[in-house]
């Protein structure tokens, strides 16, 4: 991945082997896309991308049932909210 600041926005290239941009597996891109989205989308609020991925893996029937109170600007207060979960696997 490429990052490039120009402008005072940010944009971010991904570049996989001798075709930039082109994923090898079908839907691929749009994968990624759906991906950088949410990570751009962290950072301009202030969000740690990597925790919020997380938390959505973590609480996923919840995410699904209930979107909209899982975005990066309001995840925080979504989880102070849930019942924790168990540490015990």
């Amino acid at each position: 991945m490429i990052c490039n600041c120009d402008n005072g926005g940010i944009s971010f290239d991904l570049v996989t082997g001798d075709q930039p941009g082109r994923h090898p597996l079908y839907n691929g891109a749009d994968v990624g896309d759906l991906f950088m989205s949410l990570i751009h989308t962290c950072q301009l609020c202030d969000a740690n991308s990597f925790d919020y991925l997380t938390e959505l893996q973590r609480h996923a029937q919840e995410v699904a049932s209930k979107p909209a109170e899982w975005m990066p600007w309001n995840y925080h207060e979504t989880l102070e909210r849930s019942v924790p979960l168990s540490d015990s696997a």
